[in-house]
């Protein structure tokens, strides 16, 4: 704010000492006939600018996301204004996190004024971080306005938030069943697909299954691991990946979990081909089939 070149230098020098930052002032002198002059003074105090004195992030600044869902930090800042707290324009409180090439996270409606004291109000922010939020260093920026001024705000970016690595890949079944099979026929699809979901911020290039002999539950007939295949397709009755019995075999042909991000699956459909003169049966994996995914 400008001061008023004209105030008369006494003036001045009182404003110095008293902290006034502006003044609009006047003494007005009506001709003296002696050595006692009547005059009149008005100052006008102005405004001061908010400041974020603290900033911090409740719990570890590292912050381990959850697997297929969001995850909640709450951050603590404080802000100091000289006017007074109620200078303070609370409903603009906000903190948000930031990375380049990533979706800025928070909102001014998720901020709660926790205390006041004289000139400092305490606010507890909530941000929800997403499960594919990419790794590594983000930025926690807290912000609010001043009450009488709307040009007037308080910013703080001064310390940072780790978000870790996240490995986490779910599938919808736990099991692939047949409700029938035909001997002597190839390619017969499984009842419903498996759906791999990539719920982390990690990105999977190979995709390799271990599969296992099944064995009839009365005959102990066996259909071997190498009639089952796989594929990303349905209907399919050429290129499908064929298993190795207790070994895992890339499968190069799925490659959904390449791309993380709020949806990325890949759908594993499973055949089986059957050879003539099989009795009936019921036929059960011998151990439980494991999917393994790495970059």
């Amino acid at each position: 704010m400008k001061l008023n070149k004209g105030v008369m230098p006494l003036i001045l020098s009182i404003i110095l000492a008293i902290g006034i930052l502006v003044v609009i002032g006047s003494i007005n002198a009506a001709e003296c006939g002696s050595q006692d002059c009547s005059g009149s003074m008005s100052l006008v105090l102005g405004n001061s600018a908010p400041v974020i004195t603290f900033v911090n992030i409740t719990g570890s600044s590292t912050v381990v996301l959850n697997g297929g869902t969001t995850k909640t930090v709450y951050v603590i800042f404080n802000v100091t204004d000289n006017n007074g707290y109620a200078d303070i324009n609370s409903s603009t409180s906000n903190v948000t996190f930031s990375k380049p090439g990533e979706t800025t996270r928070g909102s001014a409606s998720s901020c709660v004024n926790l205390a006041n004291t004289t000139l400092t109000s305490q606010f507890n922010c909530t941000v929800s971080l997403q499960f594919y939020d990419g790794a590594g260093s983000w930025i926690i920026n807290a912000t609010i306005d001043d009450s009488n001024q709307s040009d007037s705000s308080a910013t703080n970016g001064s310390i940072n938030a780790t978000v870790s690595a996240l490995d986490y890949v779910s599938q919808d079944v736990s099991a692939v069943s047949w409700t029938s099979v035909t001997t002597g026929t190839n390619d017969q699809e499984a009842a419903a697909a498996m759906v791999l979901t990539n719920g982390g911020n990690q990105n999977y290039t190979n995709i390799s299954i271990k599969g296992f002999d099944a064995t009839g539950g009365s005959n102990s007939e066996v259909i071997f691991a190498e009639n089952f295949s796989v594929d990303p397709d349905t209907g399919q009755s050429s290129g499908q990946v064929y298993m190795v019995n207790d070994t895992y075999t890339d499968v190069a042909v799925l490659t959904g979990l390449t791309n993380y991000g709020a949806s990325s699956t890949e759908n594993v459909y499973f055949y089986v081909d059957t050879s003539s003169g099989l009795q009936p049966d019921t036929f059960t994996s011998d151990s439980s089939w494991s999917i393994l995914v790495s970059a």
